[in-house]
């Protein structure tokens, strides 16, 4: 599971959890990242058959905007910085 807490110490739900979305672990390694404007976080999580995907999400509403899973037998993903 991936948490996000508000780190704004002006705010009100300063040093609470304010989204969390499910990724499911499998004991790979895993990679977080946000754009460099805060909008959308990607991270890698294992999919059906244990591979890992990368999954990118909103910030402010949690939604899921794009997924990238390998086909056949790949089973990692690399992603350099936004």
């Amino acid at each position: 599971r991936v948490t996000l807490f508000d780190a704004d110490p002006k705010s009100p739900t300063y040093a609470k959890a304010v989204r969390t979305w499910n990724a499911p672990d499998t004991g790979d390694s895993h990679m977080l990242r946000f754009t460099p404007d805060g909008t959308r976080l990607a991270f890698t999580h294992a999919t059906e058959g244990n591979r890992i995907g990368l999954f990118v999400y909103e910030v402010g509403t949690g939604k899921e905007v794009a997924r990238f899973v390998p086909e056949g037998g790949l089973t990692q993903i690399g992603v350099g910085p936004f």
